[in-house]
């Protein structure tokens, strides 16, 4: 239910309604509209907005705090374990450096775009910032969908092809170098080691090693039978 009054020269409208989850009464107001006519239009629609679920107690969330939650709330037990230390890296190291205090709701699309700007002239290569790009699209994704944001910032941001990484064909390891390759595979981890010194002798292909059992093995004759990829 909204009311409205008026404060010198200019009008305001409170919006009073219960909250869903604490079952407590909140008021919603502002101020500076010229006729209340504007305030009451204003108020109509931010009536809708609480009628359509949007929160309205986000305007001191930080942008920290929303995504070291959507992390651990959403990702931490959701994804594979190496995307998540991704995620979490990118947040750690150039997200929250870059932004430092601002709030969530202060995120805009030109203040975004300007951060993905940066991370070019710092020198990153295009896939780099891809990959930051998608940590922080997806993050605002889910707060567009828990409604703590109305719009995307990210949504429609650039990437800039300035340090785009050419490529010229396949590059293949020079056979000086195995030794070398295999002896730092075993000491990061045996297992390592086993599996591309298998590649390296045998030729097969990295899904078909992945993909043997111990029956396809004769260790007798020396026969690896690969029958699955």
């Amino acid at each position: 239910m909204a009311t409205f009054r008026k404060c010198n020269s200019k009008w305001e409208y409170r919006v009073s309604f219960k909250d869903p989850f604490t079952q407590k009464y909140k008021v919603k107001s502002k101020s500076g509209f010229s006729t209340k006519k504007e305030a009451q239009t204003a108020a109509s629609e931010e009536e809708k907005r609480i009628e359509s679920g949007f929160e309205l107690d986000n305007s001191s969330l930080r942008l920290e705090d929303y995504l070291l939650s959507w992390l651990n709330e959403y990702k931490k037990d959701s994804i594979r374990k190496n995307t998540y230390i991704l995620h979490s890296q990118n947040i750690k190291n150039h997200i929250l450096p870059y932004f430092k205090n601002l709030l969530l709701k202060d995120l805009k699309p030109m203040m975004y775009q300007k951060f993905l700007n940066h991370l070019t002239n710092q020198g990153y290569s295009k896939r780099t910032v891809e990959i930051i790009h998608g940590t922080m699209h997806n993050a605002m994704d889910k707060a567009l969908m828990l409604s703590k944001l109305e719009k995307n910032p990210c949504s429609g941001a650039t990437i800039s092809k300035k340090n785009e990484k050419q490529h010229n064909g396949l590059k293949y390891m020079r056979s000086e170098d195995i030794q070398l390759f295999l002896q730092c595979a075993s000491k990061d981890n045996y297992i390592y080691y086993l599996f591309f010194k298998t590649l390296i002798h045998t030729g097969m292909r990295k899904g078909e090693a992945a993909a043997l059992q111990w029956k396809d093995i004769n260790f007798k004759e020396g026969i690896i039978s690969i029958n699955k990829k």
